[in-house]
């Protein structure tokens, strides 16, 4: 077995913004995650092939940086709530974004923190 150190792995390319493709695993790490408030103004803390968040009222859309090459990713949401929680859901599935909304009978609570990951190609 060999070890490999480095400091930095570039693309094939050569570029430093590409991402590097690792085949064996590919479908094993995350493709976007992100981590933003709803609390007062619509805020990315963090994210990584995120570009943007867009407040609907009572759901938000997540929306990638690069596209997803289809629609059957999977997506987990989780939210630490400033009221109740029962629950938070993701659907609306695209291939540039998706849809997650939190505090089922308790629409457009704003959330403290909430992160999300998706997995898929």
């Amino acid at each position: 077995m060999s070890t490999v150190k480095a400091n930095t792995y570039l693309a094939a390319s050569g570029s430093p913004t590409e991402e590097p493709s690792i085949p064996a695993l590919d479908q094993r790490m995350a493709k976007a995650w992100v981590n933003f408030t709803t609390a007062g103004t619509l805020t990315i803390r963090d994210s990584y092939n995120v570009s943007s968040i867009t407040d609907n009222g009572s759901n938000v859309d997540i929306h990638f940086t690069s596209s997803m090459s289809s629609s059957s990713y999977v997506a987990f949401v989780s939210s630490e709530q400033a009221t109740t929680n029962s629950g938070n859901e993701v659907g609306s599935y695209n291939t540039g974004w998706f849809r997650t909304w939190w505090s089922i009978g308790e629409v457009g609570n704003d959330a403290a923190t909430v992160s999300a990951i998706v997995f898929g190609n």
